[in-house]
C-alpha cells in the first residue's frame, strides 16, 4: 500500500466547511451553471453568518466594546466579512456587481 500525503482539517461548522470547500476548489474551472451554483450556496452562506453578526450586535453592549462581543471575558470579532451579502458573494464569485444584485 502507498502511503499518500494528506491534511485533515476540522471545522467549526457546516458553513466553514461549504465555505472552504468553494474557496478550495477557486483554481478549477467550471461551467457557468457551476459558477452559478457555487455563487447561490455562498449567498446562503453570507445570509447565514450575516445573521449570526446581528445576533451577536445585539449582545454587543453587554461590556462597552464597540467592535467586539464580549461573553464574560471571551471576546468575538464582529469586523471580518462585514457587508452586504450580495457585494460579499459579487466580489467572492464574479457575479453581479457592487452595485447590482448577484443573482
Amino acid at each position: 500500500m502507498v502511503d499518500i500525503p494528506a491534511n485533515i482539517i476540522e471545522f467549526k461548522n457546516d458553513l466553514e466547511e461549504k465555505e472552504m470547500l468553494i474557496n478550495f476548489n477557486k483554481q478549477r474551472e467550471k461551467t457557468y451553471s457551476q459558477k452559478y451554483n457555487e455563487a447561490k450556496l455562498l449567498e446562503e452562506i453570507e445570509s447565514e453568518k450575516a445573521e449570526q453578526r446581528k445576533l451577536l450586535g445585539k449582545k454587543q453592549d453587554k461590556c462597552n466594546h464597540t467592535q467586539t462581543f464580549a461573553e464574560g471575558c471571551k471576546t468575538i470579532d464582529l469586523k471580518p466579512n462585514i457587508g452586504e451579502t450580495k457585494k460579499v458573494v459579487a466580489e467572492k464569485t464574479g457575479f453581479g456587481s457592487k452595485e447590482n444584485s448577484v443573482m
